[in-house]
């Protein structure tokens, strides 16, 4: 079995998948908690200074967003421990994508901090894991559920 192309037939290559995934997905947790930092700076500079009301709203507004993808994150990186969470790694995908082609856009028309660029390069090896975690997921519904196999055939 290779170390950075699990082989998903068997539950060795379906467990490194899913740790795969599952880390892809926690570290992609943590890069949007990173990036919901200015955020909370805003809110917290901004919440007693008068008429600036729209600022801290909006500010408010991506940190509540920000926090509810950490935590789709955290709950996709559980869904992969589980041998499970192949719809749930879809949308991660799908989200992961367009946020990397809309930072994309955002840097191709207008001025954006070095640690975005640092984070859009983050982005293959998240996608690379959370590829892994699919094809775990898919190789797990295709093996079926462990706890529904005869034990005698792995003891016996």
């Amino acid at each position: 079995m290779s170390t950075f192309y699990p082989d998903v037939e068997g539950e060795d290559g379906i467990e490194a998948g899913g740790n795969w995934g599952a880390m892809a997905a926690i570290g992609l947790g943590f890069l949007a908690l990173l990036t919901g930092v200015p955020s909370l700076y805003t809110v917290g500079r901004l919440a007693g200074v008068e008429g600036a009301g729209t600022l801290v709203i909006g500010g408010a507004i991506v940190l509540a967003v920000t926090i509810l993808q950490a935590i789709f994150c955290f709950f996709a990186a559980w869904r992969f421990m589980r041998r499970k969470g192949f719809v749930m790694g879809i949308i991660l995908s799908l989200l992961l994508v367009l946020d990397f082609l809309f930072k994309l856009a955002q840097t191709a028309f207008s001025a954006v901090p070095v640690w975005q660029l640092a984070i859009m390069a983050l982005y293959l090896p998240i996608l690379y894991g959370l590829y892994h975690g699919l094809r775990a997921a898919r190789g797990a519904r295709r093996l079926g559920a462990l706890v529904d196999r005869d034990l005698g055939d792995v003891f016996g």
